[in-house]
Order: C-alpha cells, then structure tokens, then sequence
C-alpha cells in the first residue's frame, strides 16, 4: 500500500503544479495581454468553477460506479489539453467555454483522488492519511506560482501553458501505470442525479460550510494579482500563494497522527478561524509582510480545513456512496468560487479591492458561525463537537 500511495502522491504533485502555474499569471495575462476589465477578468476566472460545479456530481457518480482511477485519469486529460487553448483563444466567450472546461481538470481529479486515498486508508487513521496525502497539493501550490510568476515577469505566457500541459501529461503517465485501485463494492450504474444527499442533515452543512470557504478561496485567486499590482506593492503575486502553501504543509506535516486524536471538529474550528484573521489581514494590508502574513493564516486553514473536512464526509458517507458524498460537497466550494468572480469582481468595480476583502471577513465569520451551530443534530451538540471533541453524531464509518 505504501508504494501505491506514493505513486498516487506524486500524480497528484505533477497535477497541482501543473494547474497552479496559473494560479497568479492568468489575471494578469487577462489584464495586460488582452486588455480585460475587471468583470471580465472575474467572469473568466469564476468559469473554471462553474466546470467544476457542473461536474462534480457526474464525476461522483462516475468514481462509484466505474472506479477512482478512472475519475483522476479523466481530470489529467483535461489538464494535458486545456492549457493549450489559452495559445489560440482570445475572445472572452471563447476563454468562457474553455475555462468551463479546465475546471472539469479538478472536478474529476479531487473528487477521484479524495475518494481513492480514502479506500487505500485504515479508518483508525483516515485523517492522518488524508492530512499526509493531501500535501501534495500545498508543495505544487508552493512551487506552481513561484515559477509561473517568475515566468509571467519575463513575458513568458506561452511557456506557462505549454509547461502546465506537459506536467499534465505527465502525470496522468504516472497515475495509469503506476497506481493500482483496491477491490471494493461498487454501486449500478444509474441515469438518476444524487442531489438528494445534499439533503441529508449528514452533508448539508459541510457543502454550506464549503460555499462560504469557496467565496474566500476564489476571491483570492482572482484579486491578489490585481490588489498587488494597483496597491504598487514590490512583491511576486506568487510569493503569495507561496507563503500559503508553505504554511499550509507546514502545519499538516507538523499535525501528523495527532489528527485523528485531537479530532475534525477542533480542526475545522481552528481553521475557519485562520480564513477569517487572513481576511481581516488583508484588510489592513499595507506592505509585503502584511500580504505574507495573511497568506501564512490562510495557508493554515486551507492546511486544517481539507484534511479535516475530507475526514468528516468520509466519517458520514458509506463506501459505496463516498464518490458522490465528495462530490457533491466540493460542489458547494465550486459553487462558491463561480459566484466570488461575477458577483465581488462588480463589487470590486465599484468599492475598491481592498473593501471587497473586508466584507470578505465577514463571510469567514459567517462560515464559523454556520458550522459551530450546525455540525451536529443542534446547537448543543454542535458546540460539543467543534469545541470538545465531543463524538460526530452523523459518524457511518
């Protein structure tokens, strides 16, 4: 199991480096490249999500009744292919359409990779497997807008598709020849959609939970460039998300087994406590220390929050229905995501970025809020369970 995890981790490694080259050069190809406003920088950026979102529970579906693998394979294609398109296409609806489609990249490979790890795990320690596999995705955000900055200074755009292309590529070589997928019961293949798990009070609060952090994560992603380059900052735009995933491996790795005995709804309250301090940093920003600050607090959340949520749905899902659980809840962060570009990208228009992510704080707040009185079957337990690491009362397997 151990080799087959590592081949899995470093599939996954090639595949957020390859997304993440993107991560802060895009807006800026938008803006300096081919003149794009604000809201249409926004309305850009947002399609990724509206892919993903669109796909989430398809995949989900797919992952349960066909395999994991054969969801992470899919979401590699996507990656070896949609770069490329960024070479020819210039037109805004045309960057709609395939942005829609890049984001099928992620909404195939995490919900497959989630999934995976999840089966390959012993559920004595799911969380300290997941905290551990799930790093991969803070080295290649670490080291994806680093380059892709350093890249995107020397004008160097085409490099940067070409390159996150092949690191797809790459990757999915890595993933199909050198990961095997355990036996496990797998579900009939069905025409109906799942939404109806949304329903259930198990996953009902994780996906709104996610929402909200998915209106954080995507503001981010599409303003920092921008808040950096109009506030004349000195500073890297992938310095930023550097100092994130820096924090956020950090703090997994320093974690380790003590994930699973000091419990996800500790995890979870401390995280979201992280976004909304990374907020309020951002806020007040006036320099590259306090930019480096509030990617350190949001690199600790996103580094407590992923692991710890993950846990949590595969705690109240059942094998067979675990593809879609994750699914459908990472379609409340995708959902979040698609509407932070149309909707703040206006609101940025018209206030000014920096007031965009004071409200943004009180989004972090609301997202606390919402959890810590909702976990659970009520408010009583709720507390018990994000504060004292009381028993999940939703907990399946």
């Amino acid at each position: 199991m151990g080799a087959n995890l590592g081949r899995l981790f470093g599939s996954a490694l090639l595949f957020w480096l390859g997304l993440t080259l993107l991560l802060p050069t895009l807006p800026l190809y938008l803006d300096e490249v081919l003149g794009a406003s604000d809201s249409q920088i926004g309305w850009v950026i947002g399609a990724f999500a509206l892919g993903m979102l669109l796909f989430r529970e398809p995949v989900g579906r797919l992952t349960d009744e066909r395999g994991r693998k054969l969801g992470i394979q899919i979401g590699l294609i996507v990656l070896a292919t949609a770069p490329l398109g960024y070479l020819w296409l210039e037109g805004i609806p045309a960057l709609l359409v395939l942005r829609t489609y890049h984001g099928l990249s992620v909404a195939a490979f995490a919900t497959g990779y989630l999934a995976l790890v999840t089966d390959l795990a012993p559920a004595a320690q799911r969380g300290q497997v997941l905290g551990y596999m799930t790093l991969a995705q803070p080295v290649g955000v670490a080291l994806g807008p680093a380059i892709g900055g350093f890249l995107a200074d020397q004008g160097q755009y085409e490099l940067i598709f070409s390159l996150s292309a092949l690191l797809g590529g790459l990757s999915w070589v890595v993933c199909t020849w050198g990961v095997r997928e355990p036996e496990r019961e797998r579900v009939p293949a069905s025409r109906s959609a799942s939404w109806g798990l949304l329903l259930t009070p198990r996953l009902r609060t994780p996906a709104l939970v996610f929402l909200l952090v998915g209106l954080l994560f995507g503001s981010l992603q599409i303003f920092i460039p921008l808040f950096i380059k109009r506030q004349g900052i000195p500073m890297n735009p992938g310095l930023f998300y550097t100092a994130v995933a820096v924090a956020s491996f950090s703090v997994r790795l320093a974690l380790g087994q003590a994930a699973d005995r000091w419990g996800r709804g500790r995890l979870i309250t401390v995280s979201l406590g992280c976004y909304w301090l990374a907020m309020v940093t951002l806020w007040w920003a006036q320099g590259v220390p306090w930019l480096l600050l509030a990617g350190g607090f949001e690199g600790i959340g996103a580094g407590l929050l992923i692991p710890g949520m993950a846990a949590l749905i595969a705690d109240r899902s059942h094998p067979y229905e675990r593809g879609r659980s994750f699914g459908l809840c990472l379609g409340g962060f995708d959902l979040g995501i698609a509407l932070a570009g149309p909707i703040l990208g206006n609101l940025a228009a018209q206030l000014g970025l920096r007031e965009v992510f004071g409200g943004l704080a009180g989004v972090a707040l609301l997202a606390l809020g919402v959890y810590v009185l909702w976990i659970g079957k009520n408010p009583r337990d709720s507390l018990a369970f994000a504060f004292r690491n009381r028993p999940d009362a939703y907990r399946i397997t």
